[in-house]
């Protein structure tokens, strides 16, 4: 089997685990957590150097996941390789191996898989609690830091979300790493196009993020977050770039429902995707009628009729 073969078979794996574990939870974040399978299968089978009996080994590469609401993914991968977690109520000693049955505890009051990265509730994988946008590429930082002053080879990855990178402390971070050649930092921005309800601005575009990392320094590499090879060629530039002082960023174009991962051509297909006439979906100030988004919007456009209605006395 093909490396490209090998990885979409573990991605689907790992993509119908997560939506299984937020159906169960009746809560959570599939469509972001799909939009990292190819990422995620990737960095935690092939690039990533750690042991999954032994996540607390401080020679381990670490992966800080920013927007930690897209957790469902890693933990389908760490159940899938039955990494070492603590359920809640033991300790060190009460470790064992995260099995299927465990990610179907996602987010219930007594599992330590909460909805977001939380080593303290058991699972050493993580280092910091994340999900409060904005932070994630600072802990990558900071770990990144005292790795060089213990004298530790060790890679930290970090993702961010493109809606995430809205906020001034991505930047600040940012700076610091380019500032102090953290070459030992890889950021990984989602650019999947999509924030909570709408569309990203297009200074969260996988262009203008681009732009802004190299700016400050970065070695910036444009990717398709789905196809294996191009995220494998990307991280493996690590090796020649931690060999002078400029540190590397992948910018990934992702999909954030995996439903429509490829078009009919086979190609990767993205939220964002300019049209043919090279207008921008949102830009264009249109939706497809019968959408979803055209519902909502023929809703509002009712009822702040009635309500303008009412308000001159003309309502029911």
């Amino acid at each position: 089997m093909s490396f490209e073969s090998a990885v979409n078979r573990k991605a689907v794996d790992l993509a119908k685990l997560s939506v299984e574990m937020t159906t169960s939870a009746g809560s959570g974040h599939p469509s972001t957590a799909l939009s990292l399978t190819h990422l995620i299968t990737v960095l935690m089978y092939k690039q990533m150097r750690w042991d999954p009996k032994d996540p607390w080994n401080k020679a381990s590469d670490r992966l800080v996941l920013s927007e930690g609401h897209a957790v469902p993914i890693v933990y389908a991968a760490l159940c899938d390789q039955g990494a070492m977690f603590i359920p809640l109520g033991k300790d060190r000693s009460g470790a064992r191996p995260m099995t299927r049955a465990d990610a179907m505890t996602l987010r219930a009051i007594d599992s330590a898989l909460d909805g977001h990265p939380n080593p303290d509730l058991g699972v050493p994988f993580f280092d910091a609690a994340t999900g409060s946008l904005g932070q994630g590429l600072s802990v990558a930082a900071g770990i990144a830091a005292a790795a060089r002053m213990d004298k530790l080879d060790r890679n930290i990855y970090c993702i961010i979300g493109d809606g995430e990178s809205r906020e001034g402390q991505i930047w600040e971070a940012a700076d610091f790493v380019v500032d102090h050649a953290l070459t030992n930092v890889i950021p990984i921005f989602n650019c999947n196009d999509l924030a909570q309800s709408d569309y990203v601005s297009p200074q969260q575009s996988y262009q203008g993020l681009a732009a802004k990392l190299a700016a400050f320094g970065f070695i910036v590499r444009i990717i398709d977050g789905h196809k294996p090879t191009e995220i494998n060629n990307a991280l493996n530039e690590l090796h020649v770039v931690q060999n002078g002082q400029r540190p590397l960023a992948i910018v990934a174009r992702t999909v954030k429902a995996g439903a429509r991962l490829m078009n009919r051509h086979g190609q990767a297909r993205h939220a964002g995707q300019e049209r043919q006439d090279g207008r921008h979906p949102r830009r264009a100030g249109t939706h497809r009628q019968g959408s979803w988004r055209w519902r909502l919007q023929t809703q509002w456009r009712t009822e702040g009729r009635r309500d303008q209605g009412q308000a001159a006395g003309g309502g029911q």
